[in-house]
């Protein structure tokens, strides 16, 4: 009966985006929704980096979040419609709203009902998040599109021993963050490594060589030259141990 009467949950999956507009990044986080939305999650994009992912894929997002909490329209309106099980939710003003308020996005996703069922539900949230408000979204494994060239490489890896310290400390003197309290460890996650348009030998290659230079825990995710290549990642994570979110149901207004 617990179980019929449950909350329904839905796992989370955080991308760090560098804090500067990559389309090359952006490009390939939107095929991989799309790759995860064919693969049968139905799938919503919070973009709180500012990414343009309704952009990337030929859509225009008229809402934030923000405005949708405000009662500036319905928060199913915000929600942009990228194909079957796929939506997008631009929050980059609701993100700064949050942390302005002392709280995270995150705890306050539960309150979505509405916007997250609209369409057919949510499985999967991909949260877009920039590197210096992620400490406070994140729990369960990371992923992190990686472009391997010398200019992107250096700014990524500080930018993730930058949210893994962050991390430690948050876990330190914050043992209530939400995403915890439904029993998730209290351990830095794994940073799961995506490169984008590289071979699968020198990928393997790279991350090991990460994997021992870095001060946070790292995992090779895949490496990507073409958009058939994201169908094994996205299957992938599946498997991996993402945070869950108990969603509140309630009409839209």
């Amino acid at each position: 009966m617990r179980r019929l009467f449950a909350p329904p949950q839905v796992r989370l999956l955080p991308v760090l985006m560098p804090e500067r507009h990559c389309a090359v990044r952006t490009s390939w986080v939107a095929k991989l929704a799309q790759a995860l939305a064919r693969g049968g999650e139905r799938t919503l994009v919070i973009d709180a980096a500012r990414a343009q992912i309704a952009a990337a894929l030929g859509l225009r997002a008229r809402f934030d979040l923000a405005q949708a909490r405000l009662g500036d329209c319905e928060p199913a309106a915000a929600r942009v419609d990228a194909g079957p099980q796929l939506g997008i939710l631009p929050a980059a003003r609701a993100l700064q709203q949050a942390h302005a308020r002392g709280a995270s996005l995150v705890s306050e996703l539960a309150d979505l009902g509405a916007a997250l069922a609209a369409r057919g539900g949510c499985d999967l949230i991909v949260l877009l998040l920039p590197a210096a408000a992620a400490a406070r979204e994140v729990a369960g494994d990371v992923l992190v599109p990686v472009v391997s060239s010398a200019a992107e490489l250096g700014p990524t890896l500080r930018e993730i021993e930058q949210v893994a310290g962050a991390i430690r400390r948050r876990d330190e003197s914050d043992p209530a963050h939400p995403l915890r309290a439904a029993g998730e460890p209290r351990a830095t996650p794994t940073f799961q490594l995506l490169f984008l348009g590289m071979d699968a030998g020198a990928a393997a290659t790279l991350a090991h060589r990460l994997s021992t230079s870095l001060r946070a825990p790292t995992a090779l995710a895949g490496a990507v030259q073409i958009a058939r290549d994201l169908a094994p990642i996205a299957q992938a994570v599946g498997g991996w141990p993402l945070a869950r979110l108990a969603i509140k149901q309630r009409e839209a207004r």
